[in-house]
């Protein structure tokens, strides 16, 4: 509006409400974290729904985190896997006796299981000598495609974000505790980097199994993967859900993080002119069995904000934000998330 001072003057019924800046929904739960929500308008889902209690689990609640942590370092990591396995993946720790021996070396893999709730899941883990605390760990998911990994010496926070269908990155922001010693925070930076190169591998064969056309479906174990079984129900109801309420509008598309148009913006040539685009679309991707789910993943994350799932979950992390990125617009930090 800076640069178009005379329309307000000189259109009838101009409306600058019409043409501001968007809102975003924040969240800052009770030690600090701060959740960005991307929905127009009220959130279909309220924040205290859907993680209530996170901060009550494991680890998490021993630690004053804008006190003993200090931002470190941001690295990326490319897989050629879709987002969904990557969390999958993520999310058990059936494979960890065969496909990651620092962790069997380390963990009483017996014990280790994954306790999904609601919108999020708890791994718990158990390390073999009770008396060690040296890797005395927790680590928490929140839905759809974020965690948080936690212990003495330092803290991690994952973003695991699609690109294509078949292609993903993940982002991770390292947090240093400050009594950490450097010989402690080196060593435990390796353990960590190590478990995701050993993962990426897994993630990026697993999707070439995918491409080969050939593989159906197989059996998940109910105690051993309960992560995966509840992630991909939550997957399921909400991809499903979202298309019977487009379904139920006549087939428009919906697009929780773009604003309802209204006065002057409204007309009902563009309606017309919406509903004809999106059903070509549509009805383009659906003759394609490779991409009929794909258009209502692609709605639900990519451009409703992998943050929000449709624009509909709080799920991203995006604390503590350090100012010198801010200023830079470094990736993972608040200043590139609202852009």
């Amino acid at each position: 509006m800076v640069t178009s001072r005379s329309m307000q003057s000189t259109v009838g019924g101009f409306d600058k409400a019409q043409h501001s800046l968007l809102p975003v929904n924040v969240f800052v739960d009770s030690v600090g974290f701060v959740y960005i929500n991307l929905q127009a308008g009220e959130p279909d889902v309220k924040w205290v729904d859907h993680f209530d209690g996170v901060h009550d689990q494991g680890r998490l609640k021993e630690f004053d985190f804008s006190a003993e942590f200090k931002f470190d370092h941001y690295w990326e990591q490319h897989l050629h896997s879709n987002w969904k396995g990557i969390v999958e993946n993520f999310n058990e720790c059936y494979h960890c006796a065969t496909s990651h021996p620092l962790i069997a070396g380390i963990s009483d893999l017996t014990k280790y299981r994954v306790e999904p709730t609601k919108g999020r899941m708890e791994h718990v883990i158990v390390n073999k000598d009770q008396e060690d605390g040296q890797f005395k760990r927790s680590i928490i998911y929140f839905y759809p495609a974020t965690s948080v990994s936690v212990n003495n010496h330092f803290m991690v926070v994952q973003r695991m974000l699609p690109l294509t269908a078949t292609t993903s990155k993940i982002e991770f922001e390292v947090y240093r505790h400050r009594e950490a010693t450097d010989e402690q925070f080196e060593k435990v930076k390796l353990f960590y980097s190590t478990i995701m190169e050993e993962d990426k591998h897994l993630c990026d064969a697993s999707q070439r199994n995918l491409n080969s056309g050939v593989y159906l479906n197989g059996e998940l174990h109910p105690d051993k993967e309960k992560g995966p079984l509840h992630f991909q129900q939550i997957v399921r109801d909400d991809v499903m859900g979202h298309r019977k309420l487009e379904v139920e509008q006549g087939g428009k598309e919906i697009w929780p993080a773009i604003p309802k148009i209204s006065g002057e913006m409204g007309t009902d040539r563009l309606a017309e002119e919406e509903l004809f685009c999106s059903q070509l679309e549509t009805d383009k991707c659906m003759s394609k069995p490779e991409l009929a789910c794909a258009i209502q993943m692609h709605k639900l994350i990519l451009l409703g904000s992998f943050s929000v799932l449709g624009g509909e979950k709080w799920a991203r992390w995006v604390w503590p934000t350090p100012p010198d990125l801010v200023t830079a617009g470094a990736p993972g930090t608040l200043s590139t998330k609202l852009a």
